[in-house]
């Protein structure tokens, strides 16, 4: 069926609905089930359409109209759906779906899970989610004690976005308003984050996104222009800031630019163990102040740094060996808190430590705390 689009690709949101749709076609939603950690089944039939919210929303109902003209247009006959049935499936994905990740937290899909789905948000969550391939684990990141798992929650959004941002989207598209901790305490650190200079966000982002899919050497000449442009930014800032005599503050462009600098630096061999190395512990220290200590990403990039800290090692460096030891150890500490010990990258980063000294005991200490720590697994 997605044939009729040659040469255009399908986004990836309009594949998941029309999968939905033809696998639901002509079954009763109530036939799709996961069961939850507590024993209870939760069906297709149980999560939320939003109907009425999505009807009265120009931007949600605008894209809903367009994927049923193309699913009218691309399905037989006898697998067209009947446009309030359709509402009723589409309701259902936009509202619960995940953004299927990589290792690195990169966007590669997009799925539905019955049972996660039952887990509503914060910007302060309870519990963070991973991906291993198509297996989502859902894990706690603080101790809890509760007997639902509508008690727990995770967070469906990059809170580095202004408070009104934040509110807005989450409106916009999943019809609430945030009322979580972060979001009810205006003077909350997050919230006092500089929100200046913001289009230098997409421009960097854009232009790193552009170049990093190709192996050739102009896509390495372009992967260094970027990676010079974000430096440049972030050198200037921390000039200005030093001539001022103003301490240094948070900003969500420059988080983003230490982002891009790192993303561009750990792809480049001549930048790979110097600068990547510095600008990502800079890059940490921010995503520790902002996101927590104990989120996927901050244990993410505790493993990148990790992996540079062993080659650097590799490479007879004993001068800090100490120091690199113990971001390999922090590395395992946080992996085995946020993804669980069977994680394809806790074991990587079980391998790093064991090539250590300084490192090697770090799984066994910390594996009878943590992996008792899963939530939900599906």
């Amino acid at each position: 069926m997605l044939r009729e689009f040659v040469p255009e690709v399908p986004d990836v949101t309009f594949r998941l609905f029309a999968k939905l749709l033809y696998k639901t076609h002509g079954r009763e939603f109530s036939e799709f089930s996961e069961n939850l950690f507590t024993g209870e089944r939760r069906t297709f039939q149980d999560l939320l359409d939003h109907r009425e919210d999505i009807k009265e929303s120009p931007v949600v109902h605008t894209r809903f109209r367009t994927y049923l003209a193309f699913v009218l247009h691309t399905f037989p006959d006898n697998l067209k759906p009947d446009p309030d049935r359709a509402l009723r499936v589409f309701g259902r994905m936009i509202i619960n779906r995940f953004s299927v990740q990589s290792l690195y937290l990169e966007p590669i899909g997009e799925a539905l899970y019955i049972g996660p789905s039952i887990h509503d948000h914060s910007c302060s969550p309870d519990a963070g989610f991973v991906f291993d391939g198509a297996l989502l684990s859902i894990r706690a990141g603080r101790d809890l004690v509760v007997t639902d798992p509508r008690q727990i929650y995770i967070c469906y959004i990059d809170i580095l976005q202004t408070l009104e941002d934040r509110q807005s989207f989450l409106k916009e598209h999943y019809f609430f308003r945030c009322a979580c901790p972060y979001c009810t305490d205006e003077q909350h650190l997050i919230n006092r984050i500089s929100a200046v200079k913001e289009s230098i966000r997409d421009s960097l982002r854009g232009a790193l996104t552009a170049c990093v899919h190709g192996e050739n050497e102009s896509d390495a000449v372009q992967l260094d222009s970027v990676y010079q442009r974000a430096r440049s930014l972030i050198e200037q800032d921390d000039s200005d800031e030093i001539a001022l005599g103003k301490e240094s503050t948070l900003k969500f462009w420059k988080i983003d630019a230490l982002a891009v600098a790192f993303e561009c630096a750990e792809r480049l061999p001549h930048r790979r163990q110097t600068e990547a190395f510095k600008i990502g512990l800079r890059l940490l220290a921010n995503f520790k102040l902002t996101y927590g200590e104990c989120r996927p990403c901050v244990s993410v990039l505790c493993f990148r740094l990790a992996v540079i800290a062993s080659e650097v090692l590799s490479k007879g460096n004993e001068q800090n060996e100490h120091e690199l030891c113990q971001i390999i150890k922090d590395a395992c500490t946080r992996l085995l808190a946020t993804h669980g010990k069977d994680h394809p990258l806790t074991r990587r980063a079980d391998c790093l430590a064991q090539q250590w000294p300084g490192s090697r005991s770090i799984i066994r200490s910390f594996v009878s705390h943590h992996t008792s720590n899963t939530t939900s697994t599906h």
